[in-house]
């Protein structure tokens, strides 16, 4: 049986009330491993994935799996959501009260590793056939603190019966084509039809389009989100949101719920987009007339941006090591497990002979959105920072200030560069 924890719960559980942002900034001080026998047989398994109706049943197959076959070990698995994850796992890591193995968001290993908690797993990583690729953003600062899952983007899906009632093939190549076709699709069906982020925790959903604005966003330790792309890039989102062609107050949780209605022609999410739809009460439907495209781009020619997007397991020293490296192994390596992962998750592995698997190259929608999203995404660049979370909430409620009409981009984001800039010296 899992646990399923809420934030609230687990902070109150540890009795502490400290905040994310002083977790990351002091993350570097290190912290005790859970004390005990590393070959323990029972270990708890951190995860998220089956706190979600879609992808629950796919874990569970998983854990029974394993456990059949191991049958002196016992996996717990305890349970948060999504939102719920970042403050009270750091918290509890840096209590030594976490042990076993922990399903990890790529974009917060680099934070978890600085607390000294993870097992080097580099033995492992030698020994399966994990692409060179995911390889890389399973590790930090050069050491494989994890093992790969899922590797992918985060991009865009259109609902093509949208594009059919006003005649339309595809959605164009360029922003400006692209802001022509919302409004086309606003005024024949009186609804927003693309479902943007215009609220955390998904307002990171912005970087890649001040990718295609031009803005560097981050390099060579400087924060340039207050470059002209940046803006730019900005003020044409807020202009969507003004002009009723976004919705306020969505985040992914919603958006997925309104597309899986069939009531939007856009949004964005991963590729585990179709297990979410197959999900929603009109599931079947609209996921059989729903495809993935290639984000618009500023000018014709230019590489369409995406976001990487994926998870790894890792595994916390001390308490059961020794259990919770074998367990990665088997999600992470296994044929068999990687079948069941990718069948009831729709999440591509990570593994070289899973990815030349026939169950994975003939999922033509899995090879469409490896064509026209994962091939040009690229790492959000905050994640190399031990406090990225810190610094990329900087960012997030500067644009969240803007969409909700409190401060103009320009003056919104020259004052998050500089808040950014002055976390990362520190």
């Amino acid at each position: 049986m899992s646990a399923i924890l809420s934030r609230r719960t687990l902070l109150r559980a540890l009795g502490a009330g400290a905040g994310v942002a002083a977790l990351s900034a002091c993350a570097s001080r290190g912290a005790a491993p859970a004390a005990g026998d590393k070959a323990a047989k029972e270990i708890n398994f951190y995860n998220w994935s089956m706190s979600e109706e879609a992808n629950k049943p796919a874990w569970e197959k998983l854990l029974a799996a394993y456990q059949s076959k191991q049958p002196d070990v016992k996996i717990a698995p305890v349970v948060y959501p999504w939102t719920g994850f970042l403050e009270p796992m750091l918290l509890a890591a840096r209590n030594g009260q976490t042990f076993g193995a922990l399903q990890m968001p790529i974009d917060q290993l680099t934070t978890f590793a600085s607390l000294g908690v993870l097992e080097d797993l580099g033995d492992l990583a030698k020994k399966n056939d994990y692409t060179p690729a995911t390889l890389l953003i399973a590790q930090a600062n050069g050491q494989q603190v994890a093992l790969p899952h899922y590797s992918g983007a985060i991009g865009m899906f259109v609902n093509q019966t949208w594009l059919d009632r006003i005649g339309v093939k595809d959605v164009p190549a360029t922003v400006t084509e692209f802001e022509s076709l919302l409004t086309e699709l606003k005024k024949a069906t009186g609804k927003a039809p693309y479902l943007g982020s215009t609220k955390d925790p998904a307002l990171k959903d912005l970087i890649p389009w001040m990718w295609t604005f031009g803005s560097t966003v981050y390099a060579d330790g400087r924060v340039q989100v207050n470059d002209e792309g940046g803006v730019r890039a900005l003020e044409w989102y807020k202009g969507l949101l003004d002009k009723g062609l976004i919705l306020r107050d969505i985040s992914r949780t919603e958006s997925r719920v309104i597309f899986g209605r069939g009531d939007a022609a856009l949004y964005d999410d991963a590729t585990l987009a179709r297990q979410f739809l197959l999900a929603a009460p009109k599931g079947k439907e609209v996921a059989a007339v729903t495809r993935p495209v290639s984000r618009p781009v500023l000018t014709a020619g230019d590489k369409p941006q995406a976001m990487s997007h994926g998870h790894c397991v890792a595994v916390f020293k001390g308490k059961g090591a020794e259990t919770g490296r074998q367990f990665a192994e088997y999600l992470t390596a296994d044929p068999d497990s990687l079948k069941t992962f990718f069948e009831g998750t729709s999440l591509p592995p990570a593994a070289t002979k899973a990815l030349q698997s026939p169950w994975f190259t003939a999922d033509t929608y899995q090879m469409d959105f490896a064509e026209k999203v994962t091939r040009t995404a690229s790492a959000d660049p905050f994640w190399v920072l031990p406090n990225f979370a810190q610094v990329e909430k900087v960012l997030t409620d500067a644009i969240g200030s803007v969409l909700a009409g409190r401060e103009k981009a320009k003056p919104a984001l020259d004052a998050a560069a500089s808040a950014m800039q002055a976390l990362i010296k520190k």
